[in-house]
């Protein structure tokens, strides 16, 4: 296998001979899979690509959106929504009561 010298330290890849063909193994799912379509593009990595396949990359995706406590960005519309109407009608009886108290 071919060495690459990283900083101070001499770094072998596991996926070199892999990676020369034109795959790599996925580090969630240990699966070998090609570049072109398995790996989405990573240019602050080593080779260039992300170390999980794009499958378990939308897995953990998938599973970080389920999990946060950001709404979904219906739930936003809609709460915008309610939040307009509320000072729309707020604007209203401001108005009204200061067209009254003239």
């Amino acid at each position: 296998m071919a060495k690459v010298k990283v900083g101070s330290k001499e770094w072998v890849p596991e996926n070199a001979e892999l990676f020369k063909q034109g795959d790599r193994r996925c580090t969630k799912c240990r699966e070998v899979k090609g570049l072109d379509n398995g790996f989405y593009r990573d240019k602050s990595g080593r080779e260039g690509y992300a170390s999980y396949c794009k499958a378990c990359d939308m897995k953990v995706q998938a599973k970080w959106a389920k999990e946060s406590k950001s709404p979904s960005p219906v739930a936003l519309t809609a709460e915008r929504k309610r939040g307009k109407a509320k000072r729309a009608a707020a604007s209203r009886k401001k108005a009204a009561a200061a067209k009254k108290a003239k």
